[in-house]
């Protein structure tokens, strides 16, 4: 029986700046995460007051997830609407995203993620987009 390879997960330590624009309100931060470049996907991790989020890009898709006081988990692939969820205090509700746009460009020590997307939770349109500009940090020896 052939033995399957798999490439083990070293997530390095970045600094994000992180844009949220939400129906025209725009939110900017920064503070420090972990991302992690593989061959097929990008994985960029960070805390968000008492929660833990998750972006994971593969080819043409990102998978938000986020795990705290609530709960978010948002498929977005660019020109289709998906299925999502929002949880509150043990109660999940359904959502939908339309992506209207979903880039990346990546460098050797930096990534620039963008999306815009329409939130559709309770019949009610939301505007979205995100931006993150992620620095990896040089590991010591290095």
């Amino acid at each position: 029986m052939k033995k399957m390879s798999k490439k083990v997960e070293k997530m390095r330590k970045c600094r994000l700046s992180i844009t949220t624009v939400a129906d025209g309100k725009e939110t900017n931060f920064s503070q420090n995460g972990e991302i992690d470049v593989l061959d097929s996907s990008i994985n960029i991790r960070y805390k968000d007051e008492n929660a833990l989020v998750s972006i994971i890009i593969q080819e043409k898709e990102a998978h938000i997830i986020r795990q705290g006081e609530y709960s978010l988990r948002l498929l977005l692939r660019e020109g289709e609407e998906t299925l999502g969820s929002l949880g509150i205090q043990n109660s999940e509700g359904e959502l939908k995203t339309y992506t209207k746009r979903l880039s990346y460009s990546q460098r050797k020590d930096s990534l620039l993620l963008s999306m815009s997307y329409l939130l559709l939770f309770a019949g009610e349109p939301q505007e979205m987009k995100l931006n993150i500009f992620a620095k990896i940090q040089k590991d010591k020896g290095e």
